[in-house]
Order: C-alpha cells, then sequence, then structure tokens
C-alpha cells in the first residue's frame, strides 16, 4: 500500500466520500461470530451431506429437501446472540469521528447495530426498498444485502437466493442506491475475500456496475498476478488495513486476561475506555501518563492466509488408532501426499502472526 493510495482512502473519508463494505470473510476471533465455513461444514454434518466449505452450496443442498427452516434455525443460533466486538466500535469510531455515513454488508447479524445502540448513535438498517424510503437523512444507513437474522424473509442464503435478488422488486431501488454510492465514492472492501465467486456477482452484476472510482479491497493472501488483474478493473488490492480496522485482534485476550495492559495506539485513533474490561474506570488520559512513564513495546500482529492439508485412511477401525497427517503450508504450495493416506483434504486458515514471531 502506497503513501498515495492511504492519502486517497483518507482524502475520501474525510470528505464524506468513503463507502465501507463488510464481507463475511472476517476471522471469529475480529468479529464474536462462526466463520461461513464453520457453518456449511456443520450443516453437511447435521444432514449428512458431503462436506464444502461453500455456505450457498450447502444451503442450497439443504433447500431442495425442504429444510430450510432448520437452515434458518442454524443461521440464528450462530448469529442471534452475537455481541459487538472491537471490531465494530472500531467502524463506529469512523462514524463518529469521520463522519462516516454508509456502510454496505453482506453480514447476516446486528453487530453494527448493537454497537451503535451502545453508543447511541442514529441509524437505519436497510435491507428494501421501504427500509430505504423512510430512512433518516442524517442518519447512518447499513445496508444489508443479504438481509440480517432479525428479517428472515428477507435472507439471501443459497445460490437461488443470489440469483433472485437481482430480480427482487421489492429491492430494486435499494439495489440503485448501493449501485449509485459506487459510482460517486471511494469504496473500501474489508473482510471481503476476492476469489469468492460473491465478490465477482457483487462487482460485475447488477449491484455493481459501472464503477467510476477505484475501489479498495484489504486481502493480505492475494498474489502478485491477482493484484495486477484486478487493478486491470480499477480494483486496488491492499495488504494491510489502511484505518487499522481488522489488526486489533489482541483485544479479546486482553479482555480475558482482564490485565489492563495498554495497547499500541492506531494512528489518529483515540479508543474508546469502555472497549476494556467492564470494570476498568481508568480514564485514557491516565492509562496514557501510565503508558508514558513506563514505555514498552508490543508485538505487532498481522493477519495471514496459510493453508491446512489433512490426509487420512480410507477407512478406520473404531477403537483403533490411525495415523492421521496434517501440514500447514502456504497457499500455492503442493498439495499434501502421504503414502496409505488416500483421504486428503484441504481449506484456507486466516491466521494472526506476531512480529516477534
Amino acid at each position: 500500500m502506497t503513501d498515495l493510495q492511504v492519502q486517497e482512502l483518507k482524502q475520501a473519508l474525510e470528505q464524506g466520500e468513503l463507502v465501507l463494505f463488510i464481507g463475511a470473510d472476517l476471522p471469529p476471533l475480529l468479529t464474536g461470530v462462526p466463520a461461513r465455513q464453520e457453518i456449511a461444514a456443520d450443516l453437511a454434518r447435521r444432514h449428512g451431506l458431503p462436506a464444502s466449505d461453500s455456505l450457498s452450496e450447502i444451503s442450497a443442498l439443504i433447500q431442495e429437501g425442504s429444510y430450510r427452516r432448520d437452515l434458518i434455525t442454524a443461521l440464528l443460533d450462530a448469529y442471534g446472540t452475537a455481541q459487538p466486538t472491537y471490531f465494530h466500535h472500531a467502524v463506529l469510531w469512523l462514524v463518529q469521528e469521520h463522519g462516516l455515513r454508509n456502510i454496505v454488508t453482506t453480514t447476516v447479524d446486528r453487530g453494527l447495530e448493537l454497537a451503535c445502540d451502545a453508543k447511541s448513535v442514529l441509524y437505519t438498517s436497510i435491507v428494501d426498498d421501504t427500509d430505504l424510503e423512510f430512512a433518516d437523512a442524517s442518519a447512518l444507513r447499513i445496508f444489508h444485502l443479504y438481509g440480517h437474522i432479525q428479517r428472515k424473509d428477507r435472507l439471501v442464503i443459497t445460490e437461488d437466493d443470489h440469483a433472485q435478488l437481482l430480480n427482487d422488486s421489492e429491492r430494486n431501488a435499494m439495489l440503485a442506491a448501493i449501485r449509485l454510492l459506487f459510482r460517486q465514492n471511494t469504496a473500501l472492501f474489508v473482510g471481503y475475500n476476492p476469489r469468492h465467486p460473491d465478490f465477482k456477482f457483487l462487482l460485475e452484476g447488477r449491484s455493481g456496475q459501472a464503477l467510476i472510482r477505484r475501489a479498495f479491497v484489504v486481502w493480505p493472501p492475494a498474489s502478485e498476478q491477482e493484484r495486477r488483474m484486478w487493478e486491470r478493473r480499477q480494483i486496488i488490492i491492499l495488504a494491510s488495513d489502511p484505518f487499522h480496522l481488522t489488526e486489533v485482534p489482541e483485544m479479546a485476550a486482553i479482555e480475558r486476561a482482564k490485565d489492563h495492559r495498554v495497547m499500541a495506539d492506531v494512528p489518529e485513533m483515540r479508543r474508546d475506555a469502555d472497549l476494556l474490561d467492564a470494570d476498568n474506570s481508568r480514564s485514557f488520559e491516565s492509562i496514557d501518563a501510565e503508558a508514558s512513564r513506563q514505555p514498552r513495546e508490543e508485538p505487532q500482529l498481522s493477519l495471514d492466509t496459510l493453508r491446512i492439508d489433512a490426509a487420512a485412511p480410507e477407512r478406520v477401525t473404531l477403537n483403533q488408532a490411525f495415523v492421521l497427517a496434517v501440514a500447514v503450508r502456504q497457499p500455492d504450495s503442493p498439495l499434501l501426499q502421504e503414502s496409505d493416506l488416500d483421504v486428503v483434504r484441504s481449506g484456507e486458515a486466516q491466521v494472526f502472526v506476531r512480529s516477534d514471531q
């Protein structure tokens, strides 16, 4: 990420011309909700379906069996009790301190709304044209492109749901508003894997057509070839998050340890004191003063994507030990191969790496 790109994004934010797009590919440690792959695997096991990392594929198979109610129940179990995390409050900082007014998301939880409620920030959740029509012009607009759990009739889950979205007469105005946002503003995508079919659907379908301004996508694992390919389409792949929204996974560990350690400040960001433990009543001024008296360098964390391969025998015997081979590799490394272990499965894994490791 170059200084000019950072400057372009910050300028768009300060001028009220930045749209934040939040995808569903952020790690659970940041969002507080299970990854889509976990839900897909659980549903596949529950219904005896072939294993798949694609929630839309598994959902389509379940729907064919008339189990959509069970599908909705699984999503409610996964997302219904989710609470806002530091990520949601960091996004809210962009709203409160820099006037961010439009967020588009494909997540179906309401972490952002709950964070807004906690801070008394006025917002409107938009899942269809009626919501858009009655949205407060002065409020933050949160476009739930795939619906959310409190609007079960608007959830976009299966492949059929995705196809029908573009032809839904009750969401035409909402999709038009999102297209207009993309045309008139700079878009920043976080938590969205550009390799996912959904991403091409968003950018190449009607919902993302005619991008005039450049869009930026935070995705560190992208290869140089992918970066060049997307750049030809005016999509800039960033190796790091310019606003540090996704680079604070240590918050969960801090809350669990309850040791009130001071986190390294995100540049130009003042963190809210209530994001630390609820019992911590010290002001940030006193924390900063203490930190200045006892300076120390905290290791930085970065997000990387690796690949996990697992190989097992085709058949095993109950109560008898067997060999299971597991390898953690770079995404473009050769697939694991072990003699006598014929069943091989592979999938991406998001890993947080400390700078001192």
